[in-house]
């Protein structure tokens, strides 16, 4: 007797493993995905300038960083104490603005050089409403809390969408030819816009983004929406909020990301991979006992194993 409905139909012409260089841009779940790569010891970059969830500031993000665009002092806003500028996220502000513009730069720098040699790029599309600054007509990432006046909120049409995805797509490509693309959408509903119209931005972001996949063969989709929404399909697989996927939900995805893209060679080095981050992370009630001594022996002997199989990994 079947009790769920199975997403089927998938596949992928790609593949991931420990000679990976990867990067997670987009909405929250790519930091989720991204925590589970870290853990398994992947070289991975999440989010540079934090989580952004719609398209148009996904892509222009990943435009000044591919571009080397650098911020100059003069585009920084202050409230009150903090400077900020509204493609970043909020953790991207500093009483100083000289430090906040010398950082960011820094970071485009580090991210440039990410996205120059990374092997794959996971996109995750999180909502097609965005915020547009009334003043300059500009789409922000984020709104800092400042005033609602100054904004306009508006639903992204699956044109702008198409477009958005399109110029990320041309200028990856264009850094970074042999760049693997994975896009997916995320599976958090956002209330906050009101479910009726959350089920209509998400419509918005499958359209586009089927659209522009159908046209372009070397990039591909990972079910993660269709997975949590249709397969799983029950509230046990949400958090406290109702909307965002649980631990159990995200394990359950995993897994469907790992079975997809990890040859079972890569899986058996991911088991040795995660014990390591485990010990490194575990506080021993008796650190002076022979039995920790014995444990920390163990686990020197698997990450002299590991490291000498990955020695480019071994940076930590």
């Amino acid at each position: 007797m079947k009790l769920s409905t199975k997403i089927e139909g998938y596949n992928s012409n790609t593949s991931i493993d420990y000679h990976s260089k990867l990067m997670l841009v987009g909405s929250c779940f790519s930091d989720s995905i991204a925590d589970k790569l870290s853990s398994h010891l992947f070289e991975v970059s999440s989010n540079p300038f934090g989580i952004s969830y719609n398209p148009v500031s996904i892509s222009n993000l990943i435009s000044a960083i591919a571009n080397q665009k650098y911020f100059e002092e003069d585009e920084f806003i202050q409230d009150k104490d903090l400077w900020f500028h509204y493609d970043l996220h909020s953790s991207f502000s500093e009483i100083d603005r000289s430090k906040l513009a010398n950082a960011v730069n820094a970071k485009i720098q580090q991210a440039h050089q990410q996205l120059k040699e990374a092997s794959h790029l996971f996109v995750t599309l999180g909502t097609a409403f965005a915020y547009e600054l009334i003043a300059s007509q500009q789409i922000v990432a984020n709104c800092h809390k400042q005033n609602a006046n100054l904004f306009e909120k508006k639903l992204l049409s699956t044109t702008e969408i198409y477009g958005s995805i399109e110029q990320l797509f041309q200028t990856v490509k264009a850094l970074n030819p042999q760049l693997q693309l994975i896009f997916t959408i995320s599976p958090v509903r956002h209330q906050k816009d009101g479910l009726i119209e959350n089920n209509r931005s998400k419509a918005h972001l499958r359209t586009a983004l089927f659209e522009f996949l159908d046209s372009h063969q070397d990039c591909e989709y990972f079910p993660s929406y269709e997975i949590l929404l249709d397969e799983l399909r029950d509230y046990r697989f949400y958090d406290r909020d109702l909307l965002h996927p649980n631990s159990l939900a995200i394990d359950l995805i995993w897994e469907r990301f790992v079975n997809l893209y990890m040859n079972d060679s890569c899986k058996a080095d991911m088991k040795t991979a995660l014990s390591i981050f485990k010990s490194e992370s575990h506080i021993a009630f008796q650190p002076e006992s022979q039995e920790h001594r014995e444990f920390l022996k163990k686990n020197d002997q698997r990450k002299t194993e590991f490291y000498n199989k990955y020695p480019h990994l071994n940076v930590r």
